[in-house]
This record gives structure tokens, C-alpha cells and sequence, in this order.
């Protein structure tokens, strides 16, 4: 008796979906996005970078800034050009509604922050304007590992 067993390559296992949102786009859309999520420290020494991307360019960006350590908090969201405000936290969405791609910053809102050990986890409310258009999006994760990874979070228009 013989037995033939095929071995392959296992496949690789997708990361685990750590972060859900929803977009709310006047006047009836709502967008919803359900994407892995990973951390990195940014190389300035404050602040925390959480990246929830997918293959298709849809995403979320947060930049926690905290002043001696990251712990649990509750930010205001601010502009990508505020770098005055310390805590604080920088949103970004990019997600396609129609089939035509579209990117907003929040200008306004609030990101809760709470610090488990190795994980994060953030919920968060606000709104952001483009084109005279304001949407309004939600944001919750679950445990995000923090990262050890340093990168640049420069910001750059």
C-alpha cells in the first residue's frame, strides 16, 4: 500500500481584521470597510501610528500624539497641519464610493484611546469636509499590536 501525500506551500494566513469603519457620504451613501490593522512608532519619539490598509487602496490612518508616553486617553481629532496640540490625534480615510476614489482628513472629533499591554484599541467619531462635501465616520478597532517598528510620519500635502 502506498500512500501519496501532496505537500505545498502553506498559504500564507491573512492578518486578522482588526478595524472596522464607516463612512457616512451626503446625501445617501454609507461606505463600510472591515480591513487588518497594524501600528508603527513614528520616528519624532511621540506619537503612534496605526495603518489599516487594503490591497485595493481603501484605508485608515490615525496618529496618536501623546506627550511623555502613550497611554489611555481621549484625544480631540485635529488637522494634518496642527502641530501645535499635543495630545491629540490626525485622521485619515481613503475609500471608493461610485468607483471614483476619495480621501478626506477629519477636521473634528474625538478618538478614544485605550492602552492593553502590547495592544491598542481606538474608537472614534468625527467629520471631515472635501468639496464642499462634509462627511461624517465612525471608526473602532480592535487589538491593534503596537508595532516596534519605527517609521516617518512626516506629513507632506
Amino acid at each position: 500500500m502506498v500512500f501519496v501525500v501532496a505537500c505545498g506551500p502553506d498559504e500564507p494566513e491573512p492578518a486578522p481584521l482588526r478595524l472596522d469603519a464607516t463612512v457616512e457620504f451626503p446625501p445617501n451613501d454609507t461606505v463600510r470597510l472591515s480591513l487588518p490593522a497594524s501600528s508603527s512608532w513614528c520616528n519624532d519619539g511621540h506619537s503612534l501610528l496605526l495603518e489599516s490598509l487594503s490591497p485595493d487602496g481603501s484605508g485608515v490612518l490615525v496618529r496618536i500624539r501623546y506627550r511623555d508616553s502613550l497611554a489611555s486617553d481621549s484625544l480631540p481629532i485635529v488637522v494634518p497641519e496642527d502641530t501645535t496640540t499635543v495630545p491629540a490625534a490626525i485622521v485619515a480615510l481613503r475609500f471608493s464610493l461610485h468607483g471614483t476614489p476619495r480621501g478626506y482628513s477629519l477636521d473634528s472629533g474625538r478618538v478614544d484611546l485605550v492602552r492593553q499591554g502590547p495592544n491598542v484599541r481606538v474608537a472614534l467619531g468625527g467629520t471631515g469636509m472635501e468639496s464642499a462635501i462634509r462627511i461624517r465616520a465612525h471608526v473602532e478597532s480592535r487589538d491593534i499590536p503596537i508595532g516596534s517598528d519605527t517609521v516617518s510620519c512626516a506629513y507632506a500635502r
